[in-house]
């Protein structure tokens, strides 16, 4: 690379070094503003929280009238999950029996034909033959419905605990509405949801503004190492500039002194023969010593 070309080189990087150093101050001062708008709006939920906490202080001791409700809401949720629990082992208990009896009918269906043939014999004229089937169908069906009952106390017993747990639940169900509508009720109710929003909302502008933060800081990173560089290639071409001035001055210099040896040479050939100096001699003769 010649010397004009360092020189363009030169003034390219120099315009892109000013280019850099109003992108880093621009970049520099929006982080700082990101910065006192993040501190302040985390100083405004700090706020915000602690109103919070007096509301919900005050919240806690209007609700001390409500010390019932609640207790009454604990105990209930404990029986549900008891019954809940009942009714699981019930249904392992009634799948080990099946298994195990290898019962294929379905109780209730066969009480239903029993039901059916005791109130045709009760209600029907039958004949002497026909009657005797039926009880020998009877007393099968009596038979094999003893050895499955077991399984309809079971269905039975879990019947009974579902309805336990239906009505729980409706009675925990009216329980929180009665609860809630007391809260509500409550005149601080409205304001700590307010703020409670309030809250919520302040933090998402936070976690934006951060993410904002962020990304200047790596974009200030960014550039300070592509401004280093460009330091760097711009002292390199400097250095090779002031290489080529060296090397130009001292090629100027050299030739300066070879035409002073030269003249020097005509001026001493002119003594020898005793001619008269001229004014440029005598310089001559005088640059020399």
């Amino acid at each position: 690379m010649d010397k004009q070309e360092l020189i363009n080189k030169l003034v390219e990087i120099r315009k892109e070094i000013s280019n850099l150093k109003d992108t880093l101050e621009k970049t520099r001062e929006e982080k700082e503003d990101i910065y006192q708008k993040r501190n302040s709006l985390r100083e405004k939920v700090g706020g915000r929280i602690k109103e919070i906490k007096e509301l919900k202080s005050k919240k806690d001791k209007d609700s001390l009238g409500l010390q019932e409700e609640f207790r009454e809401k604990d105990v209930i949720n404990k029986e549900i999950g008891i019954l809940i629990n009942n009714i699981k082992a019930l249904n392992e208990k009634r799948r080990i029996i099946r298994n195990e009896k290898k019962i294929d009918k379905n109780p209730e269906v066969l009480k239903n034909i029993i039901n059916k043939l005791e109130e045709k014999i009760e209600t029907e004229v039958l004949s002497i033959e026909e009657e005797k089937r039926v009880m020998k169908r009877l007393n099968k069906l009596k038979s094999e419905y003893k050895e499955i009952k077991i399984i309809v106390d079971l269905n039975n017993e879990y019947n009974k605990m579902s309805e336990d747990i239906d009505f729980k639940k409706k009675k925990l169900n009216d329980l929180k509405n009665k609860i809630k509508d007391n809260m509500e009720k409550n005149s601080e109710y409205e304001g700590f949801m307010k703020i409670s929003k309030d809250i919520l909302e302040t933090k998402n502008e936070i976690s934006a503004l951060n993410n904002q933060y962020f990304k200047y800081k790596s974009d200030i990173l960014k550039n300070n190492l592509l401004l280093k560089e460009k330091l760097k290639e711009l002292n390199n071409i400097k250095n090779n500039l002031d290489f080529i001035d060296k090397k130009m001055l001292e090629e100027k210099e050299s030739k300066k002194q070879e035409i002073i040896s030269q003249k020097k040479s005509v001026v001493e050939e002119k003594l020898k023969m005793g001619q008269k100096l001229s004014t440029e001699d005598l310089i001559t003769f005088q640059a020399s010593k």
